[in-house]
């Protein structure tokens, strides 16, 4: 089983239903981004510098006690947090940028590519293989663009720089949610996380402040209200949302929701600035809305199912947030589902030449837990005498420092490793007991399998011949 040298993080639970109502509402704040704009006229890089550490200082009191995850990071996620904070920066003043040379329209379009490289990138870093629901929505959502600005999308040699800097913004974006995917799993207190991020890109943006002879206070009173709405609304709750989301979704899907904002956007625009809304702007809202609609239908049918209790069709997820304590999940190998079902559903099988897998007797849904596995710990001590003994192979790091070993009972050291599992594993030290959850549906007979990296995702090579 797990090697207790490897001290990858553990993978997401599931996802909070909160988390999806924060991220719509982080999207309607993001989105009001060119709106704020609007109201001041300072220098881009101003506008990112301020905006950043206002939303920074404004995050510190939620942030202070959870600042210790940070200081806990190594060095390699360190200097992955400070790459992060660049990131950010640099994606905030190019955009800004690139709106002031081009169109909206044009930046909007140009923008829209960033799906398109945040799947490329979590396939060619994670392995995470889009599916084809993802390709569909962004499909959908790329031509809901297109329409949205049919109608005043005008290519000319005096914005290509405005285009460039909006297609340049798009990779920094990628750049930025896919990092934040990585590093999410190291601090699990999203306000530090956040906060740390954002204090980080305000020091790069005011670090251009000498080399571009820019004021550090002489600001009008509009801009400085800028700088505080644009702090408070799109950073403070639009980001914010996107790295919390980041703890439970992929980054593709975040950033197809993203098409979003400038829906979002328009409606505001309409209101405030009395800015038409053309048939064109309609027809790509409605498919911009279809390809959101078909990547997160799943979610809205379980979110939605506390409503239908009464109807079988719609039976509330086996992975739904428990009201009680965790103990009321399945618990060793049992589902208790409506069904009430008390058998066994794994069973242990010999297989060549892995040895032994395990397999189900049932048929699983994504986000089912498997089995709970009560763990016997070993001190640092303890594990140094045995490390070199077959419990090697059956070891899980434990403790915060992973130098620790943790011997779990019933099925837990007997599901095979895969690059490519169907569930994943995720450690209660408070309960000393290991969950097993099911990645994707899972057939009656199939073998279930974990990725001994501790991600679902991680491709680090393991310590024997992989069969």
């Amino acid at each position: 089983m797990q090697s207790t040298r490897n001290d990858a993080a553990e993978p997401a639970a599931h996802t909070p239903r909160s988390t999806y109502l924060f991220l719509a509402i982080g999207l309607v704040c993001a989105s009001q981004s060119a709106n704020i704009i609007r109201i001041g006229d300072a220098h881009p890089v101003a506008i990112a510098a301020w905006r950043l550490l206002l939303a920074s200082l404004l995050l510190l009191p939620l942030a202070w006690n959870g600042l210790k995850e940070i200081a806990a990071l190594k060095i390699r996620e360190k200097l992955l947090l400070i790459l992060t904070g660049v990131m950010m920066a640099l994606h905030l003043v190019i955009w800004i940028a690139g709106v002031q040379r081009t169109s909206v329209a044009n930046a909007t379009l140009l923008f829209s590519i960033q799906p398109l490289l945040t799947v490329l990138g979590a396939y060619l870093v994670f392995g995470e293989k889009p599916q084809r629901r993802i390709w569909t929505s962004i499909t959908l959502g790329l031509l809901g663009v297109g329409v949205l600005g049919a109608s005043n999308i005008r290519f000319s040699p005096d914005k290509l720089a405005g285009d460039g800097l909006a297609m340049l913004t798009a990779a920094f974006f990628a750049a930025y949610l896919l990092l934040g995917r990585h590093l999410r799993k190291y601090v699990a207190d999203n306000t530090a996380y956040v906060s740390a991020v954002f204090m980080i890109a305000a020091l790069a943006a005011f670090a251009l402040f000498p080399f571009l002879n820019l004021p550090w206070f002489d600001y009008s009173g509009r801009n400085w209200w800028c700088f505080i709405l644009m702090a408070l609304i799109p950073t403070f709750v639009g980001h914010t949302s996107f790295t919390n989301a980041l703890r439970y979704m992929e980054p593709a899907k975040i950033s197809v929701a993203t098409l979003l904002e400038p829906f979002f956007a328009s409606i505001v625009a309409y209101a405030v600035w009395h800015e038409p809304i053309t048939i064109y702007a309609v027809a790509g809202y409605i498919l911009i809305s279809l390809a959101v609609l078909i990547l997160f239908w799943n979610t809205l049918v379980d979110l939605s199912a506390p409503l239908f209790k009464g109807d079988k069709g719609f039976s509330p997820p086996a992975f739904a947030e428990p009201d009680g304590p965790v103990a009321d999940f399945p618990q060793n190998g049992f589902y208790e589902g409506e069904a009430a079902c008390k058998e066994v559903c794994l069973e242990v099988r010999a297989i060549s030449p892995k040895g032994r897998g395990v397999f189900a007797l049932r048929t699983f849904r994504y986000g089912d837990v498997l089995e709970r596995s009560p763990v016997i710990v070993l001190s640092a001590d303890q594990w140094r005498i045995c490390e070199n003994t077959a419990l090697h192979n059956y070891a899980f790091g434990w403790g915060p420092d992973q130098d620790q070993a943790a011997i779990a009972l019933g099925f837990g050291s007997l599901f095979n490793h895969s690059f490519e599992p169907n569930a994943f594993y995720r450690k209660r030290p408070e309960e000393e007991v290991i969950e097993f959850v099911a990645l994707r549906d899972i057939r009656e007979n199939e073998e279930i399998t974990v990725n001994y990296n501790g991600s679902p995702y991680g491709k680090m090579p393991v310590w024997f011949k992989d069969v």
